[in-house]
């Protein structure tokens, strides 16, 4: 089994451990690729926690002009 295929099941598993996090997971990686969606935002665990909570409540205008100063 080629690593990248390990590292993919393992994220997959990983995250079904996590109810809350699963359907956002699931249309994220319908929308844009399971395996380019995958390799880049694998290790990235803030992100997908970032672009979770965004989806759940909005973007915060002020996080927004923290980012973009």
């Amino acid at each position: 089994m080629s690593t990248a295929r390990k590292r993919s099941k393992c994220a997959i598993s990983c995250c079904s451990t996590w109810p809350a996090y699963r359907p956002f997971l699931e249309r994220s990686t319908q929308q844009i690729g399971r395996l380019e969606w995958l390799s880049t935002n694998l290790l990235d665990l803030s992100r997908i926690d970032e672009l979770f909570q965004e989806e759940q409540w909005g973007v915060d205008a002020e996080a927004a002009e923290r980012t973009q100063a």
